[in-house]
């Protein structure tokens, strides 16, 4: 129960409430006043119109750069000592041309070397000389050293000669002396032989002795036998025949030993006469023998004189091949003294300080009585033909610079560069300097994207008429820059242009927008083309935010009012911009510092588009007492 009574008051007390609400509102919407009901009023807004003309238009690049020496040089010393002498030009600020004298240092020491340096040459050259001449008697003995030994090694070639000829008759001896041996060797075979034959024909001799004994024994029998008659008288005298025979038998066994014997006598009588022939030829060889080891002793003296000839002939011609060693070796020498010579020499020349080109000097770092090292800066020259600017430009104004790049096969015509009006910040009355561009850095700013263009100045230290200072080494510099020439443009007031789109033309009292293309602009001007004709109707330099194409407009003075006041009796109405302050303000200075892309502009219109759009579209409470007062005078503005 509790929970429901809970329940009905979380609902009914807030419809309750909601529907007591709308009551009231009905009530109040019920009793309420009326709205007090006001006459129409012409809103045709009051402009102001600037007719426009195509012209050519060259484009003037504002920029600001920094003056750069062309040539600046650190004097730096080459040799060292104490400085001796100073040029009163030698001071910061001070001019000097080229080749003047700005210091001297002490060159006793290089004064000295240089005599020094001509004592070696002269040493070098004595002995360079004396060098020669021992070539000169060394080629002598050396001609006469290949002459000894050619006669030595002729003299080497007839003894080998000789033992060649020696050697050639030793070999018909041993060769007598092989068939000798040959022969004494068959002899005692055939002696050899001979004996054994004699041996043979000894034993057949006592063979046939025997054979004859008893033959005699059988003769005496068969005599006996004979005698008493036992047998006949014919076998007696066979058996005596048969002793005859075996008789001549021994007495030829006999003489065959005899021959045989005589045989040997002979053959070994041959021997000992082929051993003494051996004997003669062994002589005759020992002979030969000694003459050929009395030529090859010959042949030997001879290649010992032959290689003490070569010896001396090669110890001659390395010493010949080192002259030429030495030669350059004192030439080398030489020539390093010579060098050290002019190096002393330009070391001497060096201590005298000259200028390196006409130039100002920018600082001085050393003084008199001072001591310097090699390498040592001495001061900072710059030179005074001309000098240069860097200009730091956007990538939209060195666009409009219309200039050739620089390319490393072709050269530059000057007459085309462009031109050039430097002036000195807060210098008033100071004539301008006149250059022009010659070419651009080498790369872009990695930071601010821009491209720095060089200019020249043209004697900038010489005296001119107009002219109370000279120009200083890191001065900025304000520079006018001639750029491209845009032709058949329209130039136009900032407000006349609607971000940088299009601009409002008064055609029959109404507008039309035109189309435009913006190829320039400053704070004060906007450079456009167009494809419309806008020189054929005035342009409307007045700020309309909301207007669209065919919106009726008037001029100031054209309009009026119902009630016989002119717009209405608003006040200021007969003023251009409608009657709002600083409406009828020329717009021509752009406040926002003339960005080059048309910000400012374009911020300026869109503040003016919404301003008179809510002065169009909405009735604030109070413009009825606004109305109510006298407008002044558009005939005054007129």
């Amino acid at each position: 129960m509790l929970r429901a009574i809970i329940f009905s008051l979380k609902t009914i007390i807030p419809l309750a409430i909601l529907f007591g609400g709308y009551l009231l509102a009905q009530y109040l919407l019920a009793t309420g006043p009326e709205p007090q009901k006001r006459p129409p009023v012409d809103r045709t807004p009051v402009v102001e119109v600037k007719d426009v003309k195509q012209q050519d238009y060259t484009v003037n690049v504002e920029a600001s750069g920094i003056v750069k020496a062309r040539t600046q040089s650190s004097l730096v010393t080459e040799v060292s000592g104490k400085i001796i002498d100073i040029s009163a030009n030698f001071r910061p600020g001070a001019y000097v041309k080229k080749g003047d004298l700005l210091m001297t240092l002490d060159d006793t020491d290089y004064s000295d070397a240089i005599r020094i340096a001509k004592s070696n040459i002269a040493a070098n050259e004595a002995a360079q000389a004396q060098l020669d001449q021992e070539e000169r008697n060394t080629l002598v003995s050396l001609k006469l050293a290949r002459e000894n030994l050619q006669t030595v090694e002729k003299n080497l070639w007839l003894a080998r000669k000789n033992t060649n000829n020696v050697q050639r008759k030793a070999a018909p001896i041993n060769k007598n002396i092989n068939l000798i041996k040959r022969n004494i060797q068959l002899a005692r075979q055939t002696s050899n032989l001979t004996q054994k034959n004699l041996q043979l024909a000894k034993k057949d001799q006592q063979l046939s002795q025997r054979n004859l004994a008893l033959a005699n024994k059988e003769m005496e029998r068969v005599r006996q036998l004979g005698q008493r008659r036992l047998i006949p008288v014919s076998q007696v005298d066979s058996q005596e025949q048969v002793v005859l025979q075996q008789q001549q038998a021994v007495s030829q066994k006999q003489q065959q030993i005899l021959q045989l014997e005589q045989s040997l006598v002979q053959q070994q009588q041959s021997i000992v006469q082929q051993e003494q022939q051996l004997t003669q030829q062994d002589q005759s060889i020992v002979q030969q023998d000694e003459n050929v080891l009395g030529q090859q002793q010959q042949i030997l003296q001879q290649q010992q004189a032959v290689n003490q000839q070569k010896q001396s002939v090669a110890g001659l011609e390395g010493q010949m091949a080192t002259f030429e060693s030495r030669r350059n070796s004192l030439k080398a020498n030489n020539e390093l003294t010579r060098t050290q010579l002019l190096q002393q020499q330009r070391n001497l020349n060096r201590t005298k300080i000259h200028a390196p080109y006409d130039g100002r000097i920018l600082e001085q770092r050393v003084d008199l009585a001072q001591y310097v090292s090699p390498n040592s800066v001495l001061g900072i020259i710059y030179s005074i033909d001309y000098v240069e600017v860097d200009i730091p430009l956007t990538l939209a104004q060195y666009s409009l610079l219309d200039m050739a790049d620089n390319f490393a096969n072709g050269d530059t015509d000057i007459s085309t560069l462009p031109k050039a009006i430097f002036s000195v910040p807060y210098a008033n009355g100071e004539a301008p300097w006149q250059g022009y561009i010659t070419g651009t850095r080498a790369s872009l700013n990695e930071q601010s994207r821009q491209i720095t263009v060089v200019a020249r100045i043209d004697k900038p230290y010489e005296r001119q008429e107009g002219r109370r200072s000279v120009l200083k080494i890191g001065q900025y510099l304000n520079a006018r820059i001639t750029g491209r020439t845009f032709n058949d443009v329209f130039v136009l007031p900032p407000a006349a242009v609607r971000q940088n789109r299009d601009v409002l033309q008064m055609r029959d009292n109404a507008v039309h927008i035109a189309p435009i293309e913006v190829v320039w602009n400053t704070e004060e001007e906007i450079v456009v083309t167009s494809k419309d004709a806008l020189e054929s109707a005035p342009l409307i330099i007045t700020s309309l935010g909301q207007a669209t194409e065919g919106m009726k407009v008037a001029l100031a003075g054209q309009k009026k009012k119902r009630d016989g006041r002119p717009n209405g009796g608003k006040p200021g109405a007969g003023k251009p911009g409608g009657g709002k302050p600083g409406a009828g303000k020329p717009s021509g200075d752009n406040t926002d510092g003339g960005k080059p892309d048309g910000q400012a502009g374009a911020k300026r219109d869109r503040n003016k588009e919404q301003t008179t759009g809510n002065d169009l579209d909405k009735e604030k409470p109070g413009a009825a007492s606004l109305r109510d007062k006298p407008a002044p005078d558009d005939t005054k503005k007129e």
